[in-house]
Order: structure tokens, then C-alpha cells, then sequence
């Protein structure tokens, strides 16, 4: 927490992954204790271009989910079996922390500019987590 805390003193935005080991976790919880630590929102950069009702890469009829609540949330990530590099936008724990904390969470694809768009207060594609 300290490195990143130094890190925020010489640039606006520090991007973070795999910053240490924990059971039944992976750098999404991480990610989201900094979040929460930071009093920041979470932005979760990930393959898909947000939420969806079931994995878009292997179901065609997947429905693209643009806001769900915490409470809700967590109940859709505790039916996923925990498994590292498992096929969900965050690992369960995470989904704990944020509900648990409250954290406005964003899950956006691969494309940077809906990240630009996000911090710039445009339109972007992605789930908002509130």
C-alpha cells in the first residue's frame, strides 16, 4: 500500500496486478483493497467489454449487462466455482470487498478509449457496479 501510495504522489493513475498472494484470491482483490484502502474507485480492465449474464466468448446469446447493484453482483459471482484465470470479470472475493465497502466499481473491455471516456466523464461501454 505504501509503494502504491508513493507512486500516486508522482502520477494520477497507477495501474496494479498480482501485487501479492492470497488463498482463494486473485489481483482483483488486490485491486480492490487498494480501492478500498484509497477511498478511489475500482476500474477493472478485463476481455470483455463488461458484465454479461453467461461467458460471451462461449455463448453467442450472451446479454450484455450495463449496471447491476453490489447486492446483486455478488450474488451472480458467488455462483462462479473459484479457480485461478476462471472465465468471470472479478473473483469472488472481490465482489465481497466491493459490496461489503460499498466501492463504485467499473468493469470496461479491452478498449482504452472507453477508459479515457470513463475518467473523462463521456460515454464509454462497460458495467457499472453502484
Amino acid at each position: 500500500m505504501k509503494k502504491i501510495k508513493n507512486l500516486l504522489k508522482i502520477h494520477n493513475i497507477v495501474f496494479c496486478g498480482a501485487l501479492r498472494y492470497a488463498k482463494k484470491e486473485t489481483s482483483d482483490s488486490t485491486s480492490t483493497k487498494l480501492a478500498h484502502y484509497f477511498k478511489s474507485p475500482f476500474i477493472n480492465l478485463t476481455n470483455v467489454k463488461g458484465l454479461h449474464d453467461k461467458n460471451p466468448k462461449k455463448f453467442r446469446s450472451a446479454k450484455f449487462i450495463p449496471e447491476i447493484s453490489h447486492k446483486d453482483f455478488l450474488k451472480i459471482a458467488k455462483k462462479q466455482e473459484f479457480k485461478p484465470g476462471q472465465h468471470f470479470v472479478l473473483d469472488q472475493n472481490a465482489a465481497k470487498i466491493i459490496k461489503k465497502h460499498k466501492i463504485p466499481t467499473y468493469i470496461l473491455g479491452p478498449d482504452l478509449k472507453n477508459l479515457n471516456n470513463l475518467l473523462n466523464k463521456r460515454h464509454f461501454v462497460g458495467t457499472i457496479i453502484s
